[in-house]
């Protein structure tokens, strides 16, 4: 009802257009009105629906349509070379509605107008017209130009300029399609929290564009899993967790819900999806300062259903979810919480090995995770629209020397650095990070070129009951994410829901390091919001914070171990002057405004052999629990063996192959003493059937290890010597 009374208001409103008189030269770059062009296509959808049967007379709001349509085309001017295509789109929209809806009402001489102005408009535009000045994979290509505003005027004039259509569907038929199908096999957005749900609409919209001609739907089906992606990321405070650029902390205040209405809307009524549904009525129903734009109420009522019905709640998905290449990233949670509850007890670990590297707004940041309970724990670092500190006029944005040399960089990710002193990054700032695979990708024939990063090795989710797996894990290959200074590179992570209210959650981080030469220092990355305290082996991370309305306060807290490599070095970097801060030049920032949602962060931990090696080997283990509890962190036992290493928490046991390669034959291990029984999980293991043996006892166990898998999975009687053995 409130989309049906914001256009109502637009039809109701003058049929005059007054736009302010442009000045050439002067400081505004345009006289467009945005409420004007709203009004148009309010009064000629009103026009479609209730006025369609009657006379030309009679269609009162349909030629207040035509008419303020013609007078807006002939009045609105943009500065010479202002090719921002978001206002000239709207007015090609509004004039394909127009131009379709109220054809009847127009004459040959007023149809033919409106087709030079759109060829006049659209060349204009960042894109062109012909569309060919960008690529169709990523950047700005992606957005509304082609895939909305374009092809909506194509098929609006097709009858009397057949060639427009075919220009702008040609293209999109030969260069749009193949890459998203392929992208949308990940069931995630390479472009992240922000630019990823507002690429993703554009794609919808043309799909639904096309159903509504008639079509075959042009996408794969398995398009309307990629919103699944901000579902699994949705943090109990309301906010996503960080991926890629992000926009919506500059600008959002901490009571309100982070939203893309119709990035959900839309797939959800097009796919007859109702968990989607329901989670475009609870961001239409939260405060949020991405509500629905007056200027797009008309989407609900073209495109929405209120027939449908939607699910109370994601409370009926898996927690953890695995988004398969070209994406590589596995998201764990310990539960759902519906609205802004940062009190939840909730976990949510992103694990990011990658895939693809498709650049435009995406990080140099394979390898990368995030822990969020409570609070931002283990977090992404930097700001992407920020504000400069010694001017705060002058804005910070893409591409900006804090974006360059450390928000997009590796150094500003939990990954690991390893630092050749004579590494070029094309001027940039040596931060001993991951490679530039090349300008954006224009095919998928040049993803195949020097762009994938990583490879996923393993995966699996095994114990507890279905859809709540008591181990997530998955491993990958991201030697490819380096330069030659890197020989391999394999990160396993494994994420273990405790299913204990006071010790929630833990995630393990196994890696195996080699690089080209020895003199290469390694460093492993933890970034949190607030200075790590460092005992020994052992940091703590601590979010008790208030927001910036003094309602809701953080109470998380992490605690990460080091077993591997023996005797490391552990140091922290950051605090005032040195937050961002690579090779001892800090690159600062501050944030749009004091009620921002930024978590950039201020400091970091670096762990680092203790002397240079070719080949070295990490593992951390990261528990969480509240901030405010007095109990004792859950003790971690290093479990050493011939072949394995691995590390007993509570009542589980994890262990990695120390080559990295997959065992055969026999493996024995000796697990530490525990008066019951323990969940072990050993990774690396050959596929085949294996029997677990425990010395000086019967009944061996037998399990089945999967290729894609490569894990054992067992329950261990306490401690003592167990042999296992691949038959």
């Amino acid at each position: 009802m409130q989309h049906r009374a914001v256009l109502n208001g637009f039809v109701a409103a003058p049929a005059v257009v007054a736009l302010p008189v442009f000045v050439p030269g002067g400081p505004a770059r345009s006289n467009h009105q945005v409420d004007a062009v709203s009004a148009i296509k309010a009064k000629a959808l009103y026009s479609l629906l209730y006025e369609r049967g009657g006379s030309a007379a009679q269609a009162q709001r349909g030629r207040e349509a035509v008419q303020m349509l013609l007078d807006y085309l002939a009045a609105v001017q943009f500065a010479p070379g202002y090719n921002h295509p978001n206002e000239k789109g709207d007015i090609i929209l509004a004039s394909a509605m127009v131009y379709d809806w109220c054809f009847h009402l127009m004459s040959a001489q007023q149809r033919a107008y409106v087709v030079t102005r759109f060829t006049q408009l659209a060349a204009t535009m960042e894109i062109g017209f012909p569309p060919s000045r960008q690529g169709p994979v990523v950047g700005h290509g992606s957005d509304n130009q082609l895939l909305r505003d374009q092809l909506s005027a194509a098929i609006a004039f097709y009858d009397e300029a057949p060639l427009v259509y075919n220009i702008v569907a040609g293209r999109f038929f030969a260069d749009y399609i193949a890459p998203r199908n392929y992208a949308y096999a990940a069931q995630a957005y390479h472009q992240g929290a922000s630019y990823g749900t507002v690429r993703f609409l554009a794609d919808m919209y043309a799909a639904w564009i096309f159903r509504r001609m008639g079509a075959a739907p042009v996408f794969d089906p398995v398009q309307q899993m990629t919103p699944y992606h901000w579902l699994y990321t949705r943090r109990p405070d309301g906010q996503w967790m960080r991926d890629g650029d992000v926009y919506h902390s500059s600008y959002t205040n901490s009571r309100e819900y982070w939203s893309e209405p119709l990035a959900f809307m839309l797939p959800a009524t097009y796919y007859n999806n109702p968990t989607l549904k329901h989670e475009y009525l609870k961001q239409s129903l939260q405060p949020s300062t991405s509500f629905i734009h007056p200027k797009d109420s008309i989407w609900p009522i073209l495109l929405g259903n209120t027939a449908m019905g939607s699910t109370p709640s994601p409370v009926a998905l898996p927690l953890t979810k695995y988004f398969p290449d070209p994406a590589g990233l596995m998201i764990a949670r310990t539960g759902w919480t519906d609205g802004i509850h940062v009190e939840s007890g909730n976990v949510v670990a992103t694990m990011k090995l990658g895939g693809d590297w498709f650049g435009n707004h995406e990080h140099y940041d394979a390898g990368h995770f995030q822990i969020y309970y409570k609070g931002g724990l283990a977090i992404d670092s930097g700001i992407y629209s920020g504000r400069d500190v010694a001017d705060p006029s002058i804005p910070l944005e893409y591409g900006s020397a804090h974006d360059m040399n450390y928000h997009k960089r590796s150094i500003a990710h939990n990954t690991m650095l390893v630092h050749d002193p004579d590494e070029n990054f094309y001027g940039y700032a040596n931060d001993g990070g991951q490679r530039f695979p090349g300008d954006e990708p224009s095919s998928v024939a040049e993803l195949a070129n020097g762009y994938k990063v990583a490879t996923v090795l393993r995966q699996q989710q095994v114990g507890g009951a279905a859809g709540a797996p008591d181990f997530s894990y998955i491993k990958g290959d991201l030697t490819a994410a380096y330069s030659s200074k890197v020989r391999q590179f394999q990160r396993s992570f494994v994420f273990l829901n405790l299913k204990n209210t006071d010790h929630p959650a833990a995630l393990i981080v196994f890696d195996k390091v080699s690089a080209s030469d020895a003199g290469f220092k390694k460093t492993w990355l933890l970034h949190s919001q607030f200075e790590p305290q460092i005992s020994g082996d052992t940091v703590l991370i601590q979010r008790t914070d208030w927001d910036y309305n003094s309602t809701l306060q953080y109470n998380g807290k992490l605690i990460n171990r080091t077993l591997l490599p023996a005797n490391a070095l552990l140091a922290k970097v950051g605090g005032s002057g040195n937050e961002f801060s690579v090779g001892g030049t800090n690159y600062p920032i501050q944030p749009e405004a004091d009620y921002s949602t930024e978590e950039a962060g201020a400091w970091r931990l670096e762990v680092s052999p203790p002397s240079g090696n070719e080949t070295d080997v990490f593992l951390n283990v990261m528990q969480v629990m509240d901030a405010s509890s007095t109990l004792p962190a859950l003790p971690t036992t290093a479990i050493d063996s011939a072949l394995l290493a691995g590390v007993k928490i509570q009542d589980r046991v994890v262990l990695f192959s120390k080559s990295g390669l997959p065992l055969g034959g026999t493996v024995t291990v000796e697990l530490p003493a525990h008066r019951a029984s323990m969940q072990v999980l050993v990774a690396d293991l050959q596929a085949g059937s294996w029997k677990v043996s425990k010395r000086g006892t019967d009944g061996p166990i037998e399990d089945e290890v999967s290729d894609g898998g490569g894990t054992l999975y067992f329950v261990a009687n306490g401690g003592g010597v167990y042999d296992l053995q691949r038959k």
